[in-house]
């Protein structure tokens, strides 16, 4: 027996909201940042958490927000035909940009594809080589600091283990070895244990 129209309609939004769901779904779990570019109008139609971090604004903002607007130095014309170019014809390509708001450097490649009668560009963000590199020795002082610092850190988890401390904590508290601790409670070197790490949590996740 055929179904009535309203079932029909009822299937096919619910299987629109699945569809919807997970595209959401791979965009944010994508580790890269990752923009969707209308080529026609040249606005943000989409973007993941990544993204939005690495542009140094809300999601909600950059949202219709023109993307050369988010990058210095580059007018709206001359950044689209750039990447719709690259996306084209030279497909592993990208452009030098710096993120106007937090001045990172930056370069982006695009990819094309089509969608509700527009040409769109997945534009994919990474870090220049220079602010690789930057990063990755800022990254080697801070492990030389956590791993050789006088003052004693421990890294806890939401539940007040900790997943990591370093040489001045193990001293402090007479731990032979980070096996000794690593997975401990922390409450279990402090003077009124649970006590004093509820208040500790309490005001961290305040």
């Amino acid at each position: 027996r055929p179904q009535p129209e309203g079932h029909e309609r009822a299937r096919d939004h619910e299987a629109q909201r699945e569809l919807e769901t997970r595209y959401r779904v791979l965009l944010e779990e994508n580790s890269h940042p990752l923009l969707i570019v209308s080529e026609t109008t040249g606005r943000i139609i989409d973007l993941n958490s990544s993204a939005a971090r690495l542009l140094g604004a809300a999601r909600n903002d950059l949202l219709n927000a023109a993307i050369a607007q988010e990058f210095d130095g580059r007018r709206r014309g001359e950044l689209l035909e750039t990447l719709s170019k690259f996306a084209t014809n030279e497909p592993g390509a990208f452009v030098d940009l710096t993120v106007r708001r937090t001045n990172q450097r930056v370069k982006i490649s695009a990819k094309m594809f089509r969608a509700s009668r527009d040409r769109l560009l997945l534009c994919r963000i990474s870090l220049s080589e220079a602010a690789q590199t930057q990063q990755s020795d800022r990254g080697a002082m801070l492990d030389g600091l956590f791993e050789k610092g006088t003052d004693a850190v421990v890294f806890l988890d939401g539940s007040g283990l900790i997943k990591g401390a370093n040489e001045a904590f193990l001293n402090l508290t007479d731990s032979h070895s980070q096996s000794v601790v690593i997975d401990r409670a922390f409450s279990d070197f402090l003077s009124r244990g649970a006590v004093d790490l509820k208040v500790l949590m309490d005001n961290v996740k305040r």
